[in-house]
């Protein structure tokens, strides 16, 4: 009789899994959404939605970071992440994110 070994994650990888994968996109998105539309209705150059964006970018690069080195971070696919894959998603993450956070601001300017 065959056993199947059973791999477990750790609680701390799970939750960077889960942060860089769902929760730190959502929390861009709603930042670049109040740059975009700040709920005081006036146009400012930078706001603390801006600090907030830029500080999710990098807990996004710190949790990604440490999910792979530390956590036996794993693709979005499954398979084992490599500091390849690392670094693919910090410059997609970087481009994307400022890319972004300037269609905000252009929104924001010609509302």
């Amino acid at each position: 009789m065959e056993t199947q070994e059973t791999k477990h994650e750790s609680p701390a990888g799970c939750l960077l899994r889960v942060f860089w994968m769902v929760l730190g996109n959502i929390a861009l998105f709603f930042m670049a959404y109040f740059i975009a539309v700040p709920p005081s209705g006036s146009r400012q150059t930078l706001s603390v939605f801006d600090a907030v964006y830029a500080a999710t970018v990098g807990a996004l690069i710190l949790s990604r970071y440490l999910d792979i080195r530390y956590c036996s971070g794993a693709t979005a696919s499954g398979g084992p992440a490599t500091m390849a894959n690392f670094r693919r998603y910090v410059l997609i993450l970087v481009i994307a994110s400022l890319a972004i956070w300037g269609g905000a601001h252009a929104i924001s300017y010609f509302r």
